[in-house]
């Protein structure tokens, strides 16, 4: 049954990719508590799994994957990371360099300690840091160096194998280092942080995600002369739109006040109140704006 399976799987390699995929992004909707795989881990556990079928994946189709995924990467996060540039980033520049370094250092230290060969020591270091490019860089180095094929091929599978053991740990950690042990080093909840900072960006402005919408919409008030509602009751006005009103009517520079039955005539100036795509909609029926009239901002 096995050899079986192993040689349909020779034949149509890709079956794999879309079971890593399909499985992975199942498993990855599931929470343990408060930890949750999410889809990019669940896919590779998934196909670490499905690896200890044997099936051999060719090395172009490897290369044009993982093409895709720096590509993919770099798409995403290119336009925020140029936007960054600047003399108030300097504090995160540091920081990555600095976690850079430490990661460089330990990953040596532990490679010598443990005597592991140059392919577990790239992979420690990609799944340890979660930093997927460190394979494909590691992969590259590796086959440039004066050794037979089958070591070179050795060391590049050890990559992947490191990898893929230390991934989940890689992740698994960060989640970790940031929800239970920086706050209690720190003595404050990175949740008050990140609002604090939010605030600050948005300088008493809102900002609202996918799907929201404030308690109490946006009002907006407009001035405008009237023209073509010349003849029309400010009754029929505001049953144009369930969310306008005419708050203030001036004619003659007379102040008049508003009553549903009172009929518009042509240079009254009113000012008219409501959600801004009900106002704006309703605009070309009633006459022209106008920037301000005395009396009819406050």
């Amino acid at each position: 049954m096995i050899e079986w399976l192993q040689g349909v799987l020779k034949h149509s390699p890709e079956i794999l990719l879309f079971l890593s995929l399909a499985i992975g992004f199942w498993i990855g909707q599931f929470q343990f508590g408060k930890f949750q795989f999410g889809g990019v881990a669940g896919s590779l556990l998934v196909a670490v799994v499905l690896s200890l079928i044997g099936v051999p994946v060719d090395n172009g189709v490897k290369a044009i994957l993982f093409a895709l995924f720096i590509y993919a990467v770099g798409f995403e996060s290119g336009p925020q990371f140029f936007k960054s540039l600047g003399p108030q980033s300097i504090k995160e520049i540091l920081l990555a360099v600095f976690m850079a370094v430490c990661g460089l250092v330990t990953v040596l230290v532990m490679a010598k300690i443990f005597h592991l060969d140059k392919g577990l020591a790239a992979g420690l270091a990609a799944g340890g840091m979660t930093q997927s490019a460190i394979i494909g860089t590691a992969g590259d180095a590796i086959s440039r160096l004066d050794l037979p094929l089958a070591e070179i091929q050795r060391l590049q599978a050890n990559v992947a194998i490191g990898y893929a053991v230390t991934y989940i740990f890689g992740s698994l950690g960060a989640i970790i280092v940031c929800v239970n042990i920086l706050p209690k080093f720190m003595g404050k909840e990175i949740h008050d942080d990140a609002l604090k900072a939010q605030s600050e960006r948005l300088k008493g402005a809102f900002e609202l995600a996918p799907g929201q919408e404030l308690a109490m919409p946006e009002i907006v008030g407009r001035i405008y002369k009237v023209k073509q509602a010349n003849g029309q009751t400010i009754a029929e006005i505001e049953a144009k739109e369930p969310s306008i009103t005419i708050e203030r009517l001036k004619r003659k520079d007379q102040f008049i006040d508003v009553a549903p039955e009172l009929t518009l005539q042509t240079d009254d100036v009113i000012l008219l109140v409501g959600r801004r795509a009900s106002v704006v909609s309703v605009a070309e029926q009633i006459g022209s704006e106008l920037q301000s009239s005395q009396g009819m901002e406050t």
